[in-house]
């Protein structure tokens, strides 16, 4: 016997960058970051997502240009508290930790900029250099602060020089 799903039906498993892409080509922003967020969940799991650093850009990008949707307040308030005590605490083993936080944090909300900028200074801290660089790059993308910029720019020359301590000093700023 032979079966046939309806015509109609939606597929089992959803195409999401078909749906990110269909949605920004109407000029649904709302629903592109809504697409975007669900192919960047799969990233690394699904088969034909691995790469979320491209995923991250187009989130950031459609964030910039039509507003943002607010970052839900337990996101907002982890991310928070987790960025308080990386101010506290040096240690590399925490700041593994706080990484890890922060990745959770830019997942449900992968626009939240200032998340960015404080996973750069967590990995950078626990040696994870080339992903502090990484989310130097998305932070600049999102920030429209002049002085930020400047900033995150040096704090980029820095790492890019190996000089984590000059980069987090430029960084871990209220």
């Amino acid at each position: 016997m032979t079966v046939h799903p309806p015509v109609n039906a939606d597929p089992i498993t959803p195409d999401v960058l078909a749906l990110a892409l269909a949605a920004e080509a109407q000029g649904q922003s709302r629903d592109a970051l809504d697409a975007w967020t669900g192919a960047l969940e799969r990233a690394g799991i699904h088969p034909t997502l691995g790469n979320e650093w491209v995923m991250r850009e187009r989130i950031l990008r459609l964030a910039a240009a039509s507003g943002a949707p607010p970052v839900p307040i337990d996101v907002k308030a982890s991310a928070q508290t987790a960025y308080q005590r990386m101010l506290r605490d040096i240690s590399r083993a925490t700041n593994e930790d706080l990484a890890k936080i922060f990745d959770r944090a830019l997942i449900d909300a992968p626009w939240y900029v200032d998340a960015y900028r404080w996973r750069a200074c967590a990995r950078a801290a626990s040696g994870q250099r080339s992903g502090a660089l990484r989310d130097l790059l998305c932070y600049e993308i999102a920030t429209r602060d002049s002085a930020a910029l400047a900033t995150t720019d040096r704090a980029l020359a820095e790492l890019a020089t190996g000089d984590t301590l000059a980069a987090l000093t430029l960084l871990k700023r209220e």
